[in-house]
């Protein structure tokens, strides 16, 4: 069996996302130890007439916050990926909220499935995206219009704190929720010299899209969740973290 470090989990995530997840962590008995990959930035945008669309899209939760619910707006169908989005939406004061429980591929599906006849609707989003809906959702008769309200700068050090995790071996794990969270942590990891230290250390990434971005790099076990939710990911935790489950 592959040697493994100690019980703390590096949680990647940004700061507005990582603390709820760092209480479920906590309550399995583990150590969460936040560090951000991305810092997540509002930049301005031009707020679109919504009088125009019939229905909004969410694909994160950064995108609910920096957008709001504006007036008039609560009462709007509301499309999200993922029980987070979802509950992040609903914080905000909307209303009709449909939740596809998987990936942009899934949105995709339930949009077409819910709205019917020629018409555009409004993608609220981040600058970058790792996948267009517009090129997935049917093009002859949903259109998708996009408005981009945050950026996702990534992290260009590690903390004291967790190089020390990583270096002295007290990490036993790191939680990545999205590629870009893992291709920055990678890169840092290069970057600092301290590519052997992963010998002791699992990586449990959201999905096998996400697990791509960390398998040329030597871990202890690298994972993808059954499902691109929290809960499967805390599922994977209990599987290869937790004392007497692994």
């Amino acid at each position: 069996m592959t040697k493994t470090n100690g019980g703390v989990v590096l949680i990647t995530r940004p700061i507005e996302d990582a603390d709820d997840f760092a209480r479920d962590v906590r309550a399995l008995g583990l150590t969460p130890l936040v560090e951000p990959m991305l810092g997540i930035v509002a930049v301005d945008f031009v707020m679109p007439d919504l009088k125009n669309y019939p229905a909004l899209i969410f694909t994160s939760a950064n995108g609910v916050r920096v957008f709001g619910c504006p007036s008039g707006a609560a009462d709007m169908p509301v499309f999200a990926v993922g029980a987070h989005t979802a509950d992040e939406v609903r914080k905000h004061g909307y209303q009709k909220i449909f939740t596809a429980g998987g990936d942009a591929n899934d949105l995709a599906a339930l949009i077409n499935k819910k709205i019917i006849g020629s018409v555009r609707i409004l993608h609220i989003r981040g600058e970058h995206t790792a996948v267009d809906l517009g090129d997935i959702v049917r093009h002859d008769s949903i259109s998708v219009d996009s408005v981009v309200v945050y950026t996702a700068r990534s992290e260009d050090h590690f903390s004291p704190v967790c190089r020390d995790a990583i270096a002295k071996g007290t990490a036993g794990a790191v939680t990545f929720f999205s590629r870009r969270t893992a291709e920055n942590f990678v890169r840092l990891i290069e970057k600092e010299g301290l590519s052997a230290n992963l010998s002791g250390i699992k990586a449990l990434c959201l999905s096998p899209s996400v697990l791509e971005c960390v398998q040329g790099t030597s871990w202890a076990g690298a994972y993808s969740a059954r499902q691109p939710e929290k809960a499967a990911m805390l599922d994977l935790l209990k599987a290869h973290c937790v004392p007497g489950k692994n």
